[in-house]
Order: C-alpha cells, then sequence, then structure tokens
C-alpha cells in the first residue's frame, strides 16, 4: 500500500510539474500499481546474502593513532595536525587533552620546561603564533588524547 502511495504522490507531482491533468494520471497510476509481493523475511533474506559481512557497532573497535606534523588552530575546539607533504588531519580537542610542552611553544607559561597546560591555553596559544609549531598527537575517533612538541626533523 506504501509504494502505492509514493507511486501516485510521484506521478501527482510530475503531472502538476508538466500541466497534465492529475485526475486521469491518477487512476492510471492505481491500475498499474503492483503490491509489493516480497515478504519482509524474504527481503531480510535476500540482503543477508547478498550484503558484506559487518561486525554489530558495539563490536567495532577502533585504534589509537599517532601523527607527527605541524598544528594548527582550525575552529573552536578543533586542530589541524599536517605531516611534511601530506594532507593535515583535523581533530577535536577535549576537555582531557594531555598538552605537553616541551620546547616551550605551546603554551606561554613563567616556568621552567616541560610544562602542561590546558586545551583552552594551548588554542589561545595557536592563536597567537605566526608559525605552527611541531607536535607528536594521539588520536582516537577524530579526538585527540595527547599532544607532544617536538623538534622537527
Amino acid at each position: 500500500m506504501r509504494t502505492r502511495n509514493i507511486v501516485i504522490a510521484a506521478v501527482t507531482s510530475v503531472c502538476l510539474t508538466m500541466g497534465v491533468g492529475v485526475v486521469g494520471a491518477v487512476t492510471t497510476a492505481q491500475a498499474n500499481a503492483k503490491p509489493a509481493s516480497v515478504s519482509a523475511e524474504a527481503a531480510r533474506a535476500t540482503h543477508a546474502v547478498h550484503a558484506a559481512p559487518t561486525a554489530p557497532p558495539s563490536k567495532r573497535k577502533s585504534k589509537t593513532k599517532k601523527i607527527v606534523g605541524q598544528v594548527e588552530y582550525l575552529a573552536p575546539g578543533k586542530i589541524i595536525v599536517t605531516p611534511n607533504g601530506k594532507t593535515g588531519q583535523a581533530l577535536w580537542l577535549a576537555i582531557d587533552t594531555k598538552i605537553k610542552d616541551r620546547m616551550g611553544d605551546l603554551c606561554f607559561k613563567d616556568e621552567p620546561l616541560p610544562y602542561t597546560c590546558t586545551p583552552d591555553e594551548f588554542e589561545e596559544t595557536l592563536k597567537k603564533l605566526s608559525y605552527a609549531p611541531w607536535v607528536t598527537v594521539t588520536h582516537k575517533d577524530g579526538v585527540a588524547l595527547t599532544i607532544t612538541s617536538v623538534v622537527p626533523v
């Protein structure tokens, strides 16, 4: 029944667009519409045969990955890390992202190196810098877990 209603709506839309009489078109569409003959079980069985096997979403495991590159401020709560000669990877900053500054260019503080800073302090520093510092970022599912300054090689 739902298929028939969709067909009728599509024919009506086309007829109105073209300026053709709607009553005759709907009557023809109703006469030509075929009821769905496939049961839900048969459709699931057919889909199961042709579909690639996938794990349920809860069983999929994402891995922690590491990127070494130049970091830049992208948007509030978001950075982009660009490895040398490659395309940049946009990452989110979480409230608990660990940022360790070993070089003194990720967070400006009056403390001896190395020191840690918050994501907010890190963002403010990136906005003020005229260059992109080098970092190692470990991330999972697009969220930065740790950011550590490194010396470019």
